[in-house]
């Protein structure tokens, strides 16, 4: 038993290992390539954000969500969520920015029961900070795809009331994400843009305490499409 146990560890390890080395090499292929491609004359036909230029963004990401459980109890949950996530860049290249950004994320779910005692409610707080590498990608005048490179380490708080117990309990969990964000970007004017951030691709590690002990460790490498990796918001180039 020992060492099958001994043998699980180091093959989580490697697996563990194999996992950044696939992530560090995407960020490596990203940034070489996109720091040794030459610049581009000024095309007034296509989408161009010029060497030089800050951007100061904000983007927001809503969802709402409801179900129903008609087999163990009669009930329902509802949530919803909301995130905003502010950012600072520098244009170093040509179409290519270096930036900085933080983040707030509020999630909110209420259970209900037939038995009103048996009622929870859970709460999420999530803050963040991480810097990124946004490479522009021109298909016509006014429109671009875009891939963000980031780096993000978030801290959130996740806490769960009952009704019928009166008891609460809190958890306290720290999360590395790095990866990839495709997205699309449309010109509205000379100084302003429209973008959306579509889905997340990347390796994700996460680490919580519930009250104060440690409770859950998770590592995994997949591509997300949920409503939480959905962004919409405004660029002004400045």
């Amino acid at each position: 038993m020992l060492l099958l146990a001994q043998t699980l560890k180091e093959e989580d390890y490697n697996l563990k290992n194999l996992i950044m080395k696939k992530v560090l090499m995407i960020f490596t292929v990203l940034l070489h390539g996109a720091l040794s491609a030459q610049e581009s004359p000024q095309d007034n036909n296509n989408f161009q954000i010029d060497k030089g230029i800050w951007s100061i963004e904000g983007d927001v990401s809503f969802n709402y969500g409801k179900s129903e459980n008609l087999q163990n109890y009669v009930g329902e949950s509802t949530g919803y969520g909301f995130a905003i996530s502010p950012k600072v860049g520098y244009t170093i290249s040509n179409n290519l920015i270096l930036g900085l950004g933080v983040g707030y994320d509020h999630r909110e779910y209420k259970s209900q029961r037939e038995d009103p005692s048996e009622n929870s409610t859970n709460t999420t707080k999530q803050y963040g900070i991480f810097p990124y590498i946004k490479k522009h990608f021109p298909l016509s005048k006014k429109l671009a795809l875009h891939i963000q490179g980031e780096a993000r380490y978030s801290k959130y708080k996740p806490s769960t009331e009952h009704v019928s117990t009166e008891v609460s309990y809190s958890t306290e969990s720290h999360d590395i994400f790095i990866g990839l964000r495709p997205g699309i970007s449309y010109s509205l004017s000379k100084n302003f843009l429209m973008q959306a951030n579509i889905g997340a691709l990347g390796y994700n590690s996460t680490k919580s305490k519930r009250d104060g002990e440690d409770n859950t460790k998770s590592n995994s490498f997949a591509f997300s499409l949920k409503s939480s990796n959905l962004y919409f918001g405004i660029v002004w180039l400045i």
